[in-house]
């Protein structure tokens, strides 16, 4: 079997010392690639380091990730900084971008969070902001998309369809609902799921993967 990995964060700083284990172990386990998803830009030049050392093994993904947006550190260019780095990498997608409702800046819960239709928490309105400029350059440079969606695919279906992706998308570790899924699917949308979709006691999760179409399924 030739697997393709869609999904991880090989640039994280726990891994740098076994990089180069990992990537034999992974070659001799059948893997032919792997999407390396940027968050920010503190990693997207390890991001972009590792593409071109392994241009035919690492497919490498920039996007501001919605726990980053309310960085202090968060540079008011970001978006062109983004842009800039897919221009010197025309087949990166996207990614990973999206919309957390489950965490604050600081990725603690927010348990008692209330907000009603008209107004969103400080942090939602910085999430919904990065998002809108992010789906604008994928769908300006026609790139597909990597999402990450917990506790807001209202909102993110309202995003989507405000930015049509005609290169489509893929929303990893999928936590919604069935509805959502077909909905998603019929967007354009394609998904991938953590290993806890396969517990059985997690019935929401094994719903939606049991649910997820086999072409749309990554």
């Amino acid at each position: 079997m030739v697997c393709f990995d869609a999904h991880n964060h090989l640039q994280n700083d726990s891994l740098a010392p076994h990089f180069d284990a990992i990537v034999a172990g992974a070659q001799a386990a059948g893997v032919c690639g792997v999407v390396v998803n940027g968050t920010s830009p503190r990693d997207w030049p390890r991001v972009a380091e590792m593409a071109r050392r392994w241009p035919e093994w690492v497919l490498p993904a920039f996007g501001l990730h919605p726990w980053e947006v309310s960085g202090t550190d968060l540079s008011p260019d970001w978006a062109q900084t983004l842009r800039a780095y897919l221009t010197d990498f025309p087949a990166a997608p996207v990614g990973e971008i999206g919309l957390d409702f489950a965490k604050d800046p600081l990725e603690k819960l927010r348990k008692n969070h209330a907000e009603s239709s008209n107004s969103l928490p400080v942090h939602g309105q910085n999430q919904h902001h990065a998002l809108a400029v992010q789906l604008a350059i994928a769908r300006e440079l026609r790139r597909p998309v990597i999402l990450h969606c917990v506790r807001a695919f209202g909102a993110l279906e309202t995003a989507l369809r405000a930015n049509p992706l005609p290169s489509g998308f893929l929303l990893h570790d999928y936590s919604g609902s069935v509805e959502h899924l077909r909905l998603f699917a019929r967007l354009g949308g394609y998904f991938s799921c953590n290993i806890r979709a396969l517990w059985p006691r997690n019935k929401k999760r094994h719903a939606a993967l049991l649910a997820i179409p086999a072409d749309r399924l990554l």
